[in-house]
């Protein structure tokens, strides 16, 4: 995730460690200096212009509130961040650049109303005008011995970034199965302790999250039961992901051929490929393989948008039987204007938890109930792009119980009140898990993806760590 700077490369060997759980804990090690590049894992979500020898960054597809740009992407170096690129990304809380940029350019975070921290890994960047306008309170942080930075830098306040481990004292060490240090520096500075169990191609990855209250933090973990060291380091603060449930049901549909599709839950739900016309395997987002089924669109017939090709499991899922909590999520596109696209499960009219958009009418409608009038929806538009949909249900709560995100955002909500979600809980059973099946007129059409079903209440956290993953 993180490379080591070879700069300050000092470490502290300590010895004759010992607890009664682990006797061979001979060597503890610490690298005090300060990493210098972060790999985010996700570059993909990064638009970029090159001139084949560096990267500029020119937008940004995801939605996280704290941001970190990779040092190189699609194997070149990110030289600068280019016009607008981050403008009016509201969402945006902090973000950590590499020592890589050397510019940033005009309106680059243009009303970023939200933005409070930028850490910067090299020397202070040329800035063109308007940059940070809109920005209001944000602080630049930058390491000690960087060149360039002020007091005052490009209308932010800009201060070093210096926290130190405390290798010694009645902290450091041992202590009740516990391996202890302190962490001092400037005030309110937010860090990341991170650890690797070994300084050759080292693998850091973020065990804690410390905040310099006063200018001191505690760090304390147990000691790991099956290694013989480890070593540790401070960071910028690194967006930790939240973590995620195992689903009940997913369907990647990776196969790219044939008409069965397995379920990677581990729960069986394998499902047949069925209909007419029968749906066919197309290239879907993140260079996956997604599913589509094409409506009927011979107009000599009686009814030319029917059509009943969809993807269809034979057995109901049962850990949402008389559910609670549940939720649904879906990479969809719409292929073609005037067709149709569901996700989720269909018995009847009576029991439903879908996702299903209609292109010609521009809307998505969520179905999330056990009762006739089940049915809320949110304009969307015309999307020949994919996008990544979630409904969420919780069953428990006396307000809202059902949101729909759309990319990470919640668009839309229902209260049990207003008559379709309060009812779920009283279904027997949800129906069949279905994709590409619209079970009030039969009309299918669209593409899907990378269909998951949890028998929790997603967080808004939670989704936009699925959106930001991306389709698998």
């Amino acid at each position: 995730m993180m490379a080591s700077r070879k700069t300050e490369n000092r470490f502290r060997r300590v010895d004759g460690f010992q607890s009664k759980r682990v006797k061979l804990m001979t060597l503890m090690g610490f690298l005090v200096s300060i990493l210098s590049g972060v790999q985010a894992g996700q570059e993909n979500m990064f638009n970029f212009a090159t001139d084949h020898e560096t990267a500029i960054v020119t937008g940004y597809n995801g939605l996280a509130g704290d941001m970190v740009i990779p040092a190189r992407i699609a194997g070149l170096p990110v030289a600068g961040i280019g016009e607008g690129a981050f403008s009016q990304l509201t969402l945006l809380t902090s973000i950590t650049i590499p020592d890589t940029v050397s510019n940033i350019a005009l309106n680059a975070f243009c009303d970023c109303s939200n933005l409070t921290c930028l850490f910067f890994y090299g020397d202070a960047p040329s800035v063109e005008d308007g940059a940070f306008a809109g920005v209001g309170n944000a602080t630049a942080y930058y390491l000690p011995g960087r060149s360039g930075w002020t007091d005052s830098w490009a209308g932010l306040a800009a201060k070093p970034w210096d926290p130190i481990i405390q290798s010694s004292g009645s902290s450091f060490g041992v202590r009740d199965g516990q391996f202890k240090f302190n962490v001092v520096g400037s005030s309110d500075l937010t860090l990341s302790v991170l650890a690797s169990p070994s300084l050759i191609n080292p693998a850091w990855k973020p065990v804690q999250t410390l905040v310099l209250s006063n200018g001191l933090a505690c760090f304390s973990q147990p000691l790991p039961a099956n290694a013989t060291c480890c070593f540790y380091t401070l960071g910028f603060p690194v967006p930790q992901c939240p973590v995620l449930p195992h689903p009940v049901l997913h369907w990647k549909l990776n196969e790219g051929k044939g008409t069965d599709v397995a379920d990677s839950s581990g729960n069986g739900y394998h499902a047949v490929i069925t209909g007419s016309p029968l749906p066919f395997w197309i290239d879907g987002p993140n260079g996956v393989k997604a599913i589509s089924c094409v409506s009927n669109l011979d107009y000599s017939c009686a009814n030319p948008f029917v059509g009943t090709g969809q993807v269809i499991c034979s057995n109901y899922v049962t850990q949402l039987d008389q559910a609670t909590h549940a939720s649904l999520c879906a990479w969809m596109v719409s292929t073609n204007f005037g067709d149709y696209c569901s996700c989720g499960f269909g018995q009847s009219y009576m029991t439903n938890f879908m996702i299903d958009f209609t292109s010609d009418e521009q809307y998505v409608y969520v179905v999330c109930a056990n009762g006739a009038l089940n049915t809320f929806r949110y304009w969307v538009g015309y999307f020949p792009e994919w996008h990544f949909f979630c409904l969420t249900y919780d069953g428990t709560q006396p307000g809202v119980r059902t949101r729909l995100y759309i990319d990470g955002q919640l668009k839309a909500t229902q209260t049990g009140s207003e008559g379709a979600p309060d009812t779920l809980a009283d279904a027997v059973a949800l129906g069949y898990p279905s994709i590409a099946s619209n079970v009030y007129d039969t009309v299918t059409g669209g593409a899907a993806c990378d269909m998951r079903v949890f028998d929790v209440t997603l967080t808004p956290e939670q989704v936009m760590a699925l959106y930001l993953a991306g389709a698998k």
